[in-house]
């Protein structure tokens, strides 16, 4: 078990650093490089760690994403829709796996993973904080890039029993934004990302409750 978490966390190292044999450049003679991952390895490596941490006792919920506006750079704004999971490891630490499509932009989907701490009994309403990576498609002129946004989101969140809702901004830092080549002299795309949401979803009581 241990070394099935190992080699899933060296995966994702080799991802991160462009190591791994699902990474490649393409290159072009008129364009810039851009970095093109595959998002099925990546997903799968989350979802294993994902596997080992989630305790079968806690509490899970299923949310809405219909409400989630993302900032990635000048006169460069999207609405994002989408469904995701949470999972309450226990009265302070939750996690959560999300995807979403974009309108009004031309990025394409984003898969986000996220844990928070919270100050709180998560229990009934709470503020938290945590780190969130994302893996995110942008269309460029050279072809669709994979980004990675890593940052922090903080917000407060319902208990998951039954109905609950989550209201959040996040900061992130997107690794691979200078090998984004726009189209457009409108739109830019920055390395700083801004997230604002008002997600809501619907949960179930805690196993033997």
């Amino acid at each position: 078990m241990v070394g099935v978490v190992m080699d899933t966390v060296l995966t994702l190292a080799a991802l991160a650093s462009g190591q791994h044999a699902g990474v490649r450049w393409i290159h072009d003679d008129c364009a810039s490089c851009v970095t093109t991952m595959s998002p099925i390895r990546i997903l799968f490596a989350v979802g294993v760690l994902f596997t080992f941490v989630t305790d079968a006792r806690a509490q899970g919920g299923v949310r809405l994403i219909f409400w989630d506006v993302v900032r990635f750079g000048q006169n460069n704004w999207a609405t994002g829709f989408g469904l995701g999971y949470d999972h309450d490891m226990n009265e302070r630490l939750s996690l959560g796996l999300q995807a979403r499509l974009f309108a009004e932009s031309r990025s394409v989907w984003a898969l986000d993973y996220r844990s928070a701490y919270h100050l709180s009994d998560n229990d009934e309403a709470s503020f938290y904080i945590g780190p969130q990576v994302s893996v995110m498609g942008y269309e460029t002129a050279g072809g669709n890039a994979t980004l990675i946004p890593v940052g922090m989101r903080c917000g407060v969140r319902g208990g998951l029993e039954r109905f609950y809702a989550d209201v959040f901004v996040a900061a992130h830092y997107t690794l691979g934004a200078s090998a984004v080549n726009d189209t457009s002299r409108d739109h830019t795309f920055g390395s700083s990302v801004i997230e604002i949401g008002l997600h809501m979803g619907w949960g179930w009581a805690k196993a033997g409750r």
